[in-house]
């Protein structure tokens, strides 16, 4: 068993200089520390995200109550007795990600429209138990920290300011990552290097800038509403 000392290329380095291939060299300590926590900080975000509720027609929570697919609503209402019209808030909790939803309260004359009512009466008449809780004159307050949003802006700048990736170009993944935020994660796992990798790497047939604004625009949209579609099914 023979071991290569620190510093010293292995045979797929050498070979690769001798091919005449450029080598995308590993992060030092301090990078690779910050490459760990900028991946933990995404992950972090991607779990807000998922219990995040997602905006959705209002449409998508009657047909659930109807189904019997809904199993909590919270809905904001405006004091009983009191004339309040306007756009109220409505969440709920089920089949799928959790949605959030506006319904109108209007003086439609001698035929008033209240939304909120139809949702209410639909979860009483839901086929499957519906935990209702209403909330008067509620509106939210307080700061949300997003971290999944500071770990982006990071990752950005470490991708501005950091080594040339070794798969596409700086540019190419800004179009790529601008596009699907997931694709940060990919970024700071394997640029310039995998994580999991203590030597050099071959960088061969980087992907431009102009093909991954193609991609942005064209692919990225596509297969970005297919998963979000699957994460809406599974989750």
């Amino acid at each position: 068993m023979t071991t290569v000392p620190p510093g010293v290329p292995t045979a797929s380095a050498w070979t690769s200089e001798l091919l005449g291939e450029p080598l995308a060299p590993q992060s030092g300590r301090p990078a690779l520390v910050l490459r760990v926590i900028l991946a933990v900080g995404l992950i972090v975000g991607l779990a807000q995200m998922l219990t995040e509720p997602v905006e959705r027609p209002l449409h998508d929570l009657l047909d659930g109550l109807r189904s019997g697919d809904v199993e909590t609503v919270t809905i904001a209402r405006p004091e009983p007795g009191v004339d309040a019209f306007g756009t109220w808030e409505v969440r709920w909790t089920g089949d799928g990600l959790p949605g959030r939803a506006s319904y109108e309260i209007s003086d439609g004359g001698q035929a008033p429209v209240d939304d909120g009512q139809l949702i209410l009466d639909a979860a009483e008449q839901s086929p499957a138990p519906v935990d209702v809780t209403v909330r008067y004159n509620y509106i939210e307050s307080g700061t949300t920290w997003y971290p999944g949003g500071f770990a982006g802006v990071a990752a950005l700048v470490w991708l501005i300011l950091g080594p040339q990736p070794r798969l596409a170009t700086k540019w190419a993944w800004f179009w790529l990552a601008g596009g699907v935020p997931l694709l940060w994660f990919a970024f700071v796992v394997l640029e310039p290097v995998p994580l999991w990798r203590r030597t050099p790497t071959a960088a061969r047939g980087r992907l431009t800038g102009g093909w991954a604004f193609l991609l942005s625009i064209t692919a990225v949209p596509f297969v970005g509403s297919l998963l979000m579609s699957w994460f809406e099914r599974t989750l």
